[in-house]
């Protein structure tokens, strides 16, 4: 995108201080931007098929609406070379792709993803109710230090959060009218025109069927039945925007170097890198305090380590559960850390299907009443609550503490 050190290192930093991955304190697996990023740059490098695999495999055990991400901008790599490039055939293109989805289920089944199945039930929680409002590039939601938080048409469009910064958008108005008044830059835009239908699409999903703006509902409608599972799977479709929001800020730095001399894009970049300091004073204090935050587990009874010398297997009841508390709670039980490379039923899953797991845990209580025995060195891990009915069906022999 830039051809000089410096210019590079000021891009870099504004890269670094995108709200939307500055904001991403609580999810941190959905803190790995860089395979979005990564996924916008192999995109204009015409790298081939290989790395394409590659980040999806890694994007596949890391999270899902990363993947999906991956795979769209993938898909619009592919078609570019297949239509505009014609450096691919469509039977190519079409393995490739194959192969990559194929490498993504790998990854999904590796990660147990499968294993209880994918709540992905609808009604107030589906597919809209995590949108992002129109207002997402400009909204800052309390973040900046100069614009005032938008309203929202639902508490839960926080998900559709993607302000820009100050800095970023002053980028992105420059390349705007860049791309308005030069007619040439439309034209180079013309040979992109699948990652354009990609983002476009990204961007129509983010936002939902029920669109947004501000506080007004300007249209809403229901997705086809048979389209109701898969979407309702990643109902915090606000998420859809981060690739738009890489692509469209590259797309900048790239009319900096077509316009403007070293010295000229290291003013301007110097200044945007100082306005965008500035304006997100907000979030990078939060960021900074979270960052010193000391955990301290309440895990404190002196047993444990000798507990777990003896086990060679932790299982929890329910299983995927990592705690004994709340699910995402670190501070008390962090169960996956503190098992020491033991196998243990006990994750962070993104979503899990509660049914499947009801009926599990069901059935396993079922099998101890008949009497059935665990193998040795089993660690059961419980919540208090149920610790009185574990106890009058587990056989003799079990420890209990």
């Amino acid at each position: 995108m830039l051809d000089r050190p410096l210019p590079r290192f000021l891009a870099a930093a504004l890269l670094l201080l995108m709200p939307t991955f500055l904001q991403r304190t609580g999810h941190m697996a959905l803190s790995a931007h860089w395979l979005v990023l990564f996924g916008v740059v192999l995109y204009g490098r015409r790298s081939g098929w290989p790395p394409w695999v590659g980040l999806a495999a890694v994007a596949s055990l890391i999270h899902p609406y990363l993947t999906a991400m991956v795979c769209a901008l993938a898909a619009a790599s592919l078609l570019k070379s297949w239509r505009v490039d014609g450096t691919v055939g469509f039977r190519p293109m079409v393995a490739i792709m194959v192969a990559v989805l194929v490498v993504v289920g790998a990854g999904w089944w590796t990660g147990g993803m499968f294993v209880y199945g994918l709540d992905i039930s609808g009604g107030d929680l589906g597919y809209g109710a995590f949108s992002a409002n129109l207002n997402a590039l400009v909204n800052p939601l309390g973040t900046s230090r100069f614009l005032p938080a938008l309203p929202l048409a639902d508490s839960r469009q926080y998900e559709g959060f993607n302000y820009l910064g100050l800095g970023l958008l002053a980028l992105w108005v420059l390349a705007c009218v860049g791309l308005i008044t030069d007619r040439s830059r439309v034209v180079s835009l013309r040979d992109h025109w699948p990652l354009v239908l990609v983002l476009v699409c990204l961007s129509i999903f983010a936002v939902s069927l029920r669109v947004t703006f501000c506080e007004w509902q300007l249209m809403r409608t229901d997705a086809p039945r048979i389209l109701a599972a898969p979407i309702n799977a990643f109902r915090a479709s606000g998420r859809f925007l981060w690739p738009l929001t890489y692509a469209g800020t590259l797309y900048g730095f790239s009319y900096l170097r077509a316009r403007a001399g070293t010295r000229w894009q290291v003013a301007l970049l110097a200044v945007m890198l100082a306005v965008q300091l500035i304006d997100l004073g907000p979030i990078l204090q939060r960021r900074s305090s979270f960052a010193s935050e000391q955990i301290v587990s309440r895990l404190e009874n002196p047993a444990w380590s000798l507990v777990m010398a003896r086990t060679d297997r932790l299982l929890t009841v329910p299983p995927l559960e990592a705690g004994t508390q709340l699910p995402y709670d670190f501070l008390d039980l962090n169960l996956p850390l503190v098992s020491r490379g033991v196998p243990t039923s006990a994750a962070y899953v993104t979503r899990v299907n509660t049914a499947a797991i009801d009926r599990w845990t069901t059935a396993f209580k079922a099998e101890l009443e008949s009497g059935r025995r665990l193998e040795p060195g089993t660690t059961l891990v419980v919540r208090a609550s149920e610790l009185p009915a574990f106890l009058a069906v587990l056989p003799a022999g079990w420890r209990a503490g």
